[in-house]
C-alpha cells in the first residue's frame, strides 16, 4: 500500500477540518482499517511540528512505524517521540519534566482512563496547552469501569471519523470472517447435569440426557475440524489464557494442525517478540504456521498474512474479544478470514454484541448500528449439542407447577385419559 486508502483519506480530511476549529479530535475505526495511517499522514503534512506518540506498548509502535514510513510519503519515524503510558506514569511519579509537543497522538486512548496511566497523560497535556491532541481507538469505552466513554472525557465528544465494525464489513473495507463456534465444554456439561438428572430427572429428561451424552461423545475433535476448514499453508494465531495453557496447546501443534505444522510462541517470559513475529510472518514453507501468544497481540499490533485465529482464551471483556477478532482483519486483504472460537466466547460476548442493545453490553459496546458483528457467517459446529443442552436445562428447571402438570399428564396417559 502506498498512501491512504479511500476511507482513510476521508478520515484525514475530517480530522484536518476539525483540528482547524478545535485542538482535540478522535478517530474511531475498527482494528485493521488503518487509523495509524491517518495519524501518520497528518504528521507528514506538518514537518516542523514536534510529535509525541503515546501508546500502551512499544510493541505496537516498533512494528508499525517502519510500515508507516514505507507507505506514507513524507512520514519519518525519527521525527516521532514514542512514549508508553507506563513511562508517562513513572515520569509523573518521579516529577520528571514533560517534553514539548505540537501534536500528541493518544493511541488506544481508552487506556487513558486508567487511574495511574491517566495521571501521566493529564500531566503531559497540561505541560503542552497549545498542542493538538488526536485520539485513536476502535473501542473507546472502558467496559470494566462503568462503561466510561473516553471520547467524552478526553475529547468532549468531538469525533472526526467514526466507523463501526458492521459498517466496515458492509462497505467491504474489511473482509467478512467466517466464525466457527467449535468450543463447547461438553464433558463439563455432562458432569454438571448428570447428578440433577439422576436425582430428580423425569423419564423424558433421562432419555434426553442420554441423547446429549451420545452427541458429546461423538463430537469431532479440533484436529478433524482444522483439517477440514484450514488451508494447508495457513498462518494462524492462537490466543491462550496463560503460559501453562500456551505450552499445553503448543505440545499438540502437530496433532491439531498437521505433521508439517511449524509453531512459534510469544510471551513476556520469552523476551521481546519481534524475532518470533518476523519469523512467523516470513515463513512460506509448506505446512501451517502457528503463532501462540498470551496478551501480546490483543491490541494495536498488526501482522501481515494472517489467515485465521483460534480463541483458546475465554474472556468476559468485550474489548479483549473484539481486539482478538481484529487480529485477522485487514483492509488490504481480499480473502475470507477464519475465526475458531474454541472457548465458547460467542455464547456470551459474541451473541450479546451481535444481537444485544448498548445497554446490554455493560453500558454500551460501540454499537451505533446496534449489531457490530452483523454480517459474519456463523458456523456452529456444536449446534445439535446446544439445542439438546438447552432442552434438557429447561426440562430440569421446570417450576413445581410444571412438574405437577407433568405428573398429572403422565398419569392420565397411563389411564388412557387424552384430556
Amino acid at each position: 500500500m502506498n498512501g491512504l486508502l479511500p476511507h482513510n483519506r476521508t478520515a484525514l480530511r475530517g480530522l484536518e477540518a476539525m483540528l482547524d476549529m478545535t485542538d482535540r479530535a478522535a478517530v474511531i475505526q475498527p482494528t485493521g482499517t488503518g487509523k495509524s495511517y491517518v495519524a501518520a499522514a497528518l504528521i507528514a503534512a506538518r514537518p516542523s511540528w514536534d510529535v509525541i506518540w503515546c501508546t500502551p506498548s512499544r510493541t505496537i509502535t516498533d512494528g508499525r512505524l517502519p510500515c508507516l514510513e514505507r507507505d506514507i510519503p513524507g512520514f519519518r519515524a525519527d521525527r516521532v517521540t514514542v512514549l508508553t503510558y507506563a513511562k508517562l506514569m513513572i515520569g509523573t511519579r518521579r516529577g520528571n519534566p514533560m517534553p514539548h509537543a505540537d501534536l500528541i497522538i493518544l493511541d488506544e486512548y481508552h487506556h487513558c482512563g486508567a487511574r495511574h496511566w491517566g495521571a501521566g497523560v493529564r500531566r503531559l497535556l497540561d505541560a503542552n496547552p497549545g498542542a493538538r491532541i488526536v485520539g485513536l481507538s476502535a473501542t473507546p469505552r472502558r467496559y470494566g469501569d462503568g462503561a466510561r466513554d473516553m471520547t467524552d472525557e478526553l475529547f468532549d465528544g468531538r469525533v472526526a471519523s467514526r466507523m463501526t465494525l458492521s459498517e466496515a464489513w458492509a462497505r467491504r473495507i474489511l473482509p467478512v470472517p467466517e466464525y466457527v463456534i467449535a468450543g463447547y465444554e461438553g464433558d463439563a456439561l455432562i458432569g454438571r447435569v448428570r447428578p440433577r438428572v439422576e436425582r430428580c430427572g423425569t423419564p423424558d429428561a433421562r432419555r434426553l440426557f442420554e441423547r446429549l451424552r451420545r452427541a458429546v461423545t461423538g463430537m469431532a475433535g479440533v484436529d478433524a475440524m482444522f483439517a477440514r476448514r484450514l488451508p494447508p499453508d495457513a498462518h494462524v494465531i492462537v490466543f491462550c489464557t496463560d503460559l501453562t495453557r500456551l505450552e499445553g496447546a503448543r505440545a499438540h501443534a502437530r496433532e491439531w494442525f498437521g505433521p508439517d505444522a511449524r509453531d512459534y510462541a510469544i510471551h513476556s517470559r520469552y523476551g521481546r517478540p519481534d524475532g518470533a513475529i518476523r519469523a512467523f510472518e516470513a515463513d512460506s514453507a509448506p505446512g501451517r504456521k502457528i503463532l501462540y501468544c498470551v496478551d501480546m497481540l490483543n491490541e494495536g499490533v498488526h501482522l501481515d498474512g494472517v489467515d485465521a485465529i483460534v480463541m483458546l482464551r475465554a474472556t468476559t471483556s468485550p474489548h479483549v474479544y473484539l481486539q482478538q477478532l481484529g487480529r485477522v482483519l485487514d483492509a488490504t486483504g481480499n480473502r475470507t478470514p477464519l475465526v475458531f472460537d474454541i472457548s465458547d466466547n460467542y455464547s456470551g460476548l459474541g451473541w450479546l454484541l451481535a444481537h444485544g442493545t448498548p445497554a446490554d453490553a455493560a453500558g454500551g459496546a460501540d454499537m451505533d448500528a446496534g449489531n457490530p458483528l452483523a454480517g459474519m457467517r456463523i458456523v456452529d459446529e456444536t449446534a445439535d449439542i446446544r439445542i439438546l443442552a438447552s432442552r434438557l436445562e429447561d426440562m430440569l428447571g421446570m417450576s413445581m407447577d410444571g412438574k405437577i402438570e407433568y405428573v398429572i399428564r403422565r398419569l392420565g396417559e397411563r389411564r388412557g385419559d387424552k384430556r
